[in-house]
């Protein structure tokens, strides 16, 4: 195998860093050229068109403002208006780097990786092959690739990319929760990101997925399996009841302490919010709720970490794509890290990942 194939460069997501947050190209952070086994070099992972949303979503006609100022309580306007000036500042920063455009430029480096002449952080770079390796059907276990590099590997007749070192558990919390999966990898972990599937109208409808009770959450033993000063990312929704049964209950229960609430803008390539700011039904943002498990073992050795940022990016067409974090969590984490993915749908290197849909965007077909 050859060491110097073409493989995963999260870090390459981050190409706008700001004093109020980051301009993410998802899109570059999800894309991996690989050959296959007939020596084909081939790309992974979404095309540009799954992340060129040109307008955004009008979901209801907006009231004028002094309407709205009656209407909303609790800080909405104030949090909106904050967001709204975050990411505008973000954009601005994005521009004059000429990050905010129609994903052309991606395309532009698609080309040359398929002619195999860049890696996806854009230097050059030879390329390789990954190996088929035939398999049984792998649910309910932890299964593992302790290689050093990129495989496909054959799961019930489907072939799927595994990357290196890389563990992944295709499994239902219930059944997680009973076998003790989680807790059978022996390792701690020190960065957990969680995106629950919380229960919705969509969800009750059962029109995109199904949906975990809040209180199944528990099951999820966190305290088993953090590291000492370990951080813990929720994925929540902009629904109160969510937030108060996490910091309130979840958090409380599991002795960890909240760090802050950082949002994910979703915006579409010219710019404009997704949705309507001042909208009561949609927002164009997601909270990620942060906390530490425990006291942190070396405070003052890595970068404090902020109560509050903002992630701007364009948002995948598929339904719940969230942004990776990798590229710009590494600066609050030890060297060395081992993370972990819950309700995961794709799967990265060196993390370990769980879900009933881990293997979703990992099919080379």
């Amino acid at each position: 195998m050859n060491e110097n194939k073409l493989q995963y460069d999260l870090s390459a997501s981050v190409v706008a860093d700001t004093e109020d947050g980051w301009y993410m190209c998802s899109c570059t952070s999800r894309q991996y050229p690989y050959v296959d086994p007939t020596g084909k070099l081939k790309t992974f992972g979404p095309s540009k068109s799954d992340y060129c949303l040109q307008s955004s979503y009008i979901v209801e006609k907006i009231q004028p403002s002094s309407k709205r100022m009656k209407r909303d309580t609790g800080g909405e306007v104030s949090e909106d208006s904050y967001l709204q000036q975050a990411t505008e500042k973000i954009l601005q920063i994005a521009k004059v780097q000429a990050h905010l455009h129609d994903l052309k430029s991606v395309s532009d480096i698609d080309k040359q990786r398929e002619k195999g002449t860049l890696s996806p952080n854009g230097s050059k770079q030879k390329t390789g092959s990954c190996d088929i390796k035939d398999s049984e059907t792998n649910r309910d276990c932890v299964v593992s690739n302790r290689d050093k590099n990129d495989r496909i590997i054959l799961l019930e007749g489907n072939p799927y990319l595994f990357p290196r070192g890389s563990s992944f558990i295709l499994s239902d919390l219930q059944t997680v929760y009973s076998k003790g999966l989680l807790r059978s990898t022996n390792r701690k972990y020190d960065f957990i990101v969680v995106d629950p599937p919380w229960e919705n109208k969509s969800a009750r409808r059962g029109s995109k997925y199904s949906w975990v009770p809040a209180e199944d959450l528990y099951k999820l033993e966190l305290p088993r399996i953090c590291s000492k000063g370990s951080i813990v990312a929720f994925w929540v929704t902009n629904n109160e009841r969510h937030k108060r049964f996490l910091l309130e209950d979840l958090f409380v229960n599991w002795g960890i302490k909240p760090l802050g609430e950082w949002y994910w803008i979703k915006i579409c390539t010219s710019g404009e919010p997704l949705y309507p700011w001042a909208s009561k039904h949609k927002k164009p943002y997601e909270p990620i709720i942060f906390g530490r498990f425990g006291s942190d073992p070396e405070s003052g050795k890595y970068k404090s970490f902020p109560s509050r940022k903002a992630i701007v990016s364009v948002p995948s067409k598929e339904h719940s794509v969230k942004p990776c974090l990798e590229g710009i969590m590494k600066q609050f984490l030890p060297p060395s890290y081992h993370p972990l993915e819950i309700f995961a749908r794709e799967l990265r290197p060196n993390w370990t990942s769980f879900g009933n849909e881990v293997l979703k965007f990992q099919t080379t077909e």
